[in-house]
């Protein structure tokens, strides 16, 4: 009978098992199909083919992927030295001037000026799979003693080979060969130049030729010329689609297409804020590095959704996978792993992917990224919550590398994004919460933004009941921004954590309460009427200024004290497409427009930040000239067309 029992029950386990096998086979198989991370790296994988402008170090590189050959044109004076990082606004010393002009987001075309030591060269390419032209213009003035480098190379230091093709030339081109170290990947390329000469590791020849570098096969100037005039007017007609916005649309294409680059390390194409923040932030310098700003690359991930959506998914995805490591979005994350694991940035994520997805709508792109946009989500409220309302904060926390002061007033102001704003020079940090001593009216309200659009995001996947979960914590802290209110002044103000009395220092996150839909009816007509559009505070022909004309930091203009900056206009407007009236809004976006386009249009600049007084971006030590978040004062054209 015991026997009976074992053989019975072996062979009941025996059908289980063989069962079990087959049907989790059948399981796993479809899984795996659909599972939306291996969606996502398929189509990434495709992203990191062909030749593209992605070496951070320098605008004047092509590289081509996934082998890592390169070609690099650098700068050389009458004594021998060599601009080679030529990227704008570079802040070493000796740097050559750079202005960047158009940049479609696949390389179809691009051209970037520079001008350093006497030299003025112009730079115009297109690539196309393993097709890649780059047309080299002397610019008028140039002298004798200056010349172009040109190096063939690869571009980090892999085991892949170049040769010269023993000094091959015919028909006047000479001849050079990619060559992988495993002979599996193997490309050919020319130079065409009147009086060139090899170096040791490079081609050079003097600045007052034309020289053409191309790979696949042999042609010409005139042909070259004729297939570049081609690319760009078939980006001109792209841009013509947009009508009167077309320029506002090229702007914005071309500051993505030149900050997108791709990093070895970790093996990934992004957009971060700016070229000369990558090399800044880098771990090792050599390998060009990148650094991500939570809130930044939300933005560069919806102005991407215009013409890209794999640098749209890039982008989004790879700022939101952080939360694996932090349990919610890092302030940064940079090269080598690097993630400041203290603090976060204000919660824009869900507006950007539900907006990204509303362009695509693909679902397995909501599937990858809610589960870690609700992860954050909840961390809000249980790390940042005082009394019913939000704090910003910075955690006790140690870190790899890089900044060293968490749990400190400034690191919790640096969670907010506004760096040295007026808002928080008289706030300190709580050592027991690690909380600033001040409930923020523009974090609770960002944070009742991502409710909601997070409880969109749940109905839209089924999750009736994460919905729920999302709609009553919106409501909950929506109903409490109503005591941020001040109505002697017409005005939601942050508060004293202790005392509870409003701060009147004021800047454009005050207006965030009506990204909440917090604001009453009256309550939104008076911070409208009496603060936003009275000119003695944030109205007049530069809008919108970060600290208002009445507080003394104003005058300085001095980063987040009394500049313009591209997100917060951004996210006023919003809020502005929540107010019945509809000409504030339009003349917001009209203001923020022209401000992107006076230095777009005189210098192929986009800036981090505006002067509020004078309306210039290029201010050195306070704004970079190259970011690609300035583009936002024109993406609010584009989606008052949609």
């Amino acid at each position: 009978m015991r026997k009976e029992s074992f053989g019975h029950c072996f062979i009941v386990l025996c059908s289980w098992m063989a069962c079990s096998l087959l049907f989790s086979s059948f399981s796993s198989e479809k899984v795996t199909e659909e599972m939306p991370i291996r969606r996502y790296y398929q189509m990434t994988d495709s992203l990191r083919r062909g030749w593209h402008s992605w070496d951070t170090r320098s605008m004047f590189t092509q590289l081509y992927l996934p082998e890592a050959f390169s070609v690099k044109v650098s700068l050389e004076d009458e004594e021998g030295r060599e601009a080679a990082d030529l990227r704008p606004g570079n802040l070493r010393r000796d740097a050559a001037e750079v202005h960047p002009g158009d940049h479609t987001h696949d390389n179809a075309y691009s051209e970037v000026d520079a001008r350093w030591h006497g030299i003025s060269v112009k730079l115009r390419s297109t690539a196309t799979d393993d097709r890649l032209i780059m047309l080299l213009t002397p610019q008028p003035g140039n002298g004798d003693t200056g010349r172009i480098r040109i190096r063939p190379e690869y571009c980090w230091p892999y085991a892949n080979t170049i040769t010269e093709r023993d000094r091959l030339t015919i028909d006047g081109v000479s001849h050079f060969m990619f060559s992988r170290c495993d002979n599996h990947a193997r490309m050919e390329g020319g130079i065409v130049a009147t009086g060139l000469q090899f170096h040791d590791g490079y081609y050079s020849c003097k600045a007052t030729q034309p020289i053409l570098v191309f790979t696949g096969d042999s042609l010409g100037m005139d042909e070259a010329e004729r297939i570049l005039n081609d690319r760009k007017q078939q980006f001109e007609e792209e841009c013509a689609r947009y009508g009167k916005n077309k320029e506002l649309y090229r702007a914005i294409q071309s500051v993505l297409g030149w900050d997108t680059v791709y990093d070895p390390g970790e093996d990934i194409v992004v957009s971060p804020v700016n070229r000369n923040w990558n090399v800044r932030w880098a771990m090792v310098p050599n390998f060009g590095g990148f650094v991500l700003f939570d809130w930044d690359t939300y933005f560069a991930s919806l102005m991407c959704s215009c013409f890209s959506r794999e640098l749209a998914y890039s982008n989004a995805v790879e700022v939101t996978l952080s939360v694996d490591k932090c349990g919610f979005v890092p302030k940064s994350r940079s090269d080598h792993s690097n993630l400041t694991k203290d603090c976060s940035q204000p919660p824009v994520g869900s507006m950007a992917v539900w907006n990204i997805y509303r362009r695509f709508g693909e679902k397995w792109f909501l599937e990858l990224l809610y589960p870690r946009l609700l992860t954050w989500n909840r961390w809000w409220p249980q790390a940042r919550q005082t009394d019913g309302l939000l704090c910003w904060g910075s955690n006790p926390v140690r870190q790899r590398f890089g900044e060293r002061r968490t749990g400190s007033t400034n690191h919790a102001v640096l969670e907010s994004g506004l760096d040295n704003s007026t808002m928080y020079d008289e706030v300190k940090i709580n050592k027991e919460t690690w909380q600033l001593d001040y409930q923020d009216v523009g974090l609770t309200s960002l944070y009742v933004m991502d409710c909601d659009y997070l409880a969109m995001i749940a109905r839209e996947l089924g999750l009736k009941k994460d919905a729920r979960e999302l709609e009553r914590r919106a409501d909950f802290f929506r109903q409490n921004i109503q005591r941020f209110w001040c109505e002697e002044d017409g005005m939601f103000y942050n508060r004293n954590v202790e005392t509870g009395e409003f701060s009147r220092h004021t800047s454009a996150t005050n207006f965030y309460v009506l990204l909440a839909k917090a604001a009453k009816p009256e309550q939104a007509r008076r911070i409208v009427e009496e603060h936003l559009r009275n000119e003695k505070e944030f109205w007049g022909e530069w809008v919108i200024p970060m600290t208002p004309k009445t507080e003394p930091g104003y005058r300085d203009q001095s980063y987040w004290r009394g500049r313009i900056w591209g997100p917060t206009n951004f996210l006023v407007y919003l809020g502005l497409r929540n107010y019945p009236d509809a000409s504030v809004r339009k003349e917001l976006v009209e203001k923020s427009a022209r401000l992107l386009l006076k230095g777009w249009q005189e210098n192929g600049y986009i800036f981090e930040n505006w002067n509020a007084i004078t309306g210039e971006g290029f201010a050195p030590s306070n704004s970079d000239c190259f970011y690609h978040w300035g583009a936002l004062l024109g993406y609010m054209s584009l989606m008052e067309e949609e």
